[in-house]
């Protein structure tokens, strides 16, 4: 049982890997950890990635055929323009990159714009 308890944590580490690799070309930081906007102090864009759900397994005649993991992507950014045209980039970038996309929550929190991007990703076994 061990074995399988590491299993769900090296496919979300891979994932937010994948998540980090599909926004890293957009050129702006992309930092795994919690969402604050003091992570950056001396930034004014950056992206934030996390993962909310634990893996789940679907399975057919007792073998799992995929996990699908769900996260979110937190964009920060202190300019509207940039911040408008660097969403779309990033929903399109998670897209190529083969990952199921929503938009949460948008907001302006003080001096910053805030997006959160729900992302889903599955992995065939």
């Amino acid at each position: 049982m061990a074995g399988n308890q590491g299993e769900p944590v090296r496919t979300r580490l891979n994932v937010i890997e994948a998540i980090r690799a599909a926004l890293i070309p957009l050129g702006y930081p992309v930092e795994r950890t919690s969402h604050n906007t003091t992570l950056y102090p001396d930034a004014d864009t950056f992206f934030v990635v996390w993962l909310y759900s634990n893996v789940s397994a679907f399975y057919a005649s007792g073998r799992p055929l995929c996990e699908i993991t769900r996260g979110q992507v937190d964009l920060w950014c202190k300019d509207g323009t940039t911040f408008d045209e660097l969403a779309h980039q990033a929903k399109c970038a998670l897209k190529a990159a083969g990952m199921t996309v929503a938009v949460g929550l948008e907001q302006k929190e003080k001096d910053w714009y805030h997006l959160a991007i729900d992302v889903e990703v599955q992995t065939d076994l």
